[in-house]
Order: structure tokens, then sequence, then C-alpha cells
């Protein structure tokens, strides 16, 4: 059986806890800092313009020539603190959190993305098809792609 995913990765930011988390939570924005997310919006019915809990937002993606759509949901939205979603799947879904600390006037910005359980075996096989062997490592590869887009961003942004 395959082990459920948990990586975790951090990178340290010269700007305020609340100007990070006021970019990681704008998902309108996740395509400019993710390699595999290409656009995200919020979603009707719950009219949510910004992050909160139980906002739920579409996520279109892609890697290589493979398309795919999530739809999220908002668990946690304590500016300056923490923005975490799930996303639902035959896999249990997964989390992907984000947590700032305080670190003297900058921040630690720490992705975390946590798979709920792991897949049945014809996701495997799917999987395999779809993204390779490595595909952990792809998702490695992309939090720390992510969290230097977003440190890259902060920095360069005015205070």
């Amino acid at each position: 059986m395959v082990q459920p995913l948990n990586i975790t990765d951090s990178v340290r930011i010269e700007a305020a806890p609340d100007k990070v988390w006021d970019l990681v939570a704008d998902v309108t924005r996740m395509g400019a800092w993710s390699p595999e997310t290409t656009k995200a919006r919020w979603l009707a019915p719950t009219g949510a313009r910004a992050p909160a809990v139980g906002a739920r937002f579409r996520g279109a993606n892609k890697r290589g020539i493979v398309r795919w759509s999530t739809t999220c949901e908002v668990i946690a939205a304590d500016r300056g603190r923490t923005f975490s979603f799930v996303r639902p799947g035959l896999d249990g879904g997964c989390e992907w959190r984000f947590v700032m600390e305080d670190d003297g006037g900058a921040t630690v910005l720490t992705e975390h993305m946590v798979q709920r359980k792991g897949p049945p075996a014809f996701m495997q096989v799917v999987g395999r098809l779809l993204f390779g062997s490595q595909r952990e490592q792809q998702l490695r590869d992309g939090i720390r792609t992510t969290i230097e887009r977003v440190k890259a961003a902060a920095e360069s942004a005015p205070a």
C-alpha cells in the first residue's frame, strides 16, 4: 500500500507575516506562485472575494500536457498566521497549509501538503501514467518553487 504524502518546506522572507499572508491567501494569485496551478477563482454561492473559512474556490492546474481542475474549501484563514484549504477526492483528499511565523520582523513561511490517505490502486496506476513515477518529487519541487516565488514577490513589493 502506498503511504499518504506529507511534504513540508520553509523559507525565510524579509517581510511581515500579514504581508506574506495577503499574498498566499489571495487564491486568484496562486497561478503566479505555483508551477502547477495556472489560475484560481472564488466560487458562488459563498460570494467570497476574500479568504474566509468555508469559502470555496476552483483551481485550474497543468503539468506537461495534463490539465485538471479542483474545487477546494478554506478551512483556516487567520491573517498573518495560517491559510489552509482542503481538496476532496477519492484518495481521501489533501490539505494545503501555509503557516507564517514572525521571525523578528521577517517571516518564516512554511507550506505543508498532507494527503489524508494513500490513493487506491487504480488511482496509483492512473497517476503514474499521467505524472510518471516521480510525483512526490514533483510536489516537493513545486512547494519549493511556490514559496520561493512568494518570497520574491513579498521582498520586492513596497512595505
